[in-house]
């Protein structure tokens, strides 16, 4: 009967302790939740990246006045302009895109099955000696 226990406690626990914590998890699953929003995310930014592109493109294309601006931007001038410095000694560009950075591929964090293993089978053979005990303990 002990053992019979000891056997249903120690499979029952290593199912549970892989259902929780093993390679394909709970908390893997929370892992690949929150990479999936992170990419999400990323992806809304470069379509709004996008679109301002595409506006600015257009713009571009049709507007002399934008073209002549985004040459000043690039540091383009005609021969009798010069460029304007700001009074802490840097000139104004106007760019801080950080939309679009690079998102790691998901990696899985590897979990050690023999650990796992371990305690279900320590946790087993503990209810296995604690169940003898107590079966011991009435016959007398």
């Amino acid at each position: 009967m002990s053992v019979v226990l000891g056997l249903y406690i120690t499979c029952m626990s290593l199912s549970l302790l892989t259902l929780v914590w093993g390679s394909r998890g709970y908390h893997q699953y929370q892992d690949l939740q929150a990479y999936k929003e992170r990419l999400e995310d990323n992806v809304i930014l470069l379509e709004k990246y996008h679109e301002n592109l595409r506006w600015h493109a257009k713009r571009l294309a049709s507007d002399k006045e934008a073209v002549i601006l985004a040459a000043r931007e690039l540091g383009y001038y005609k021969s009798n302009e010069g460029r304007i410095v700001l009074a802490n000694g840097s000139a104004d560009t106007g760019h801080n895109y950080t939309v679009g950075t690079f998102v790691k591929p998901y990696k899985a964090e590897e979990t050690n099955g023999m650990l796992l293993l371990f305690l279900s089978v320590v946790s087993g053979a503990a209810a296995a000696v604690i169940c003898w005990s107590l079966i011991e303990e009435k016959r007398r």
